[in-house]
């Protein structure tokens, strides 16, 4: 086959170009996700996070999900 695509370099990480295409598809989901967020006061985002946080904990405690993203960004989620 040809040479490496966007996200095939020979010690599998992302190429420049596969780095770039994902940038960009980042950005764009950022600015599709943002509009609800901006219908919320501060105190609805408040209590949005304080009902949502304890059920995203609880769904990584079961194992099914990652504890740590696969995003690449570093976040971990902390659990009991």
């Amino acid at each position: 086959m040809g040479g490496s695509g966007p996200a095939e370099p020979a010690d599998g990480r992302a190429t420049g170009e596969g780095q770039r295409l994902r940038t960009a598809i980042e950005k764009l989901t950022d600015e599709l996700a943002a509009p609800p967020w901006g219908a919320l006061t501060t105190d609805e985002m408040t209590r949005l996070a304080e009902l949502l946080v304890p059920l995203v904990l609880n769904i990584v405690g079961t194992g099914l999900l990652p504890a740590q993203s696969t995003l690449g960004i570093g976040m971990t989620y902390d659990y009991e």
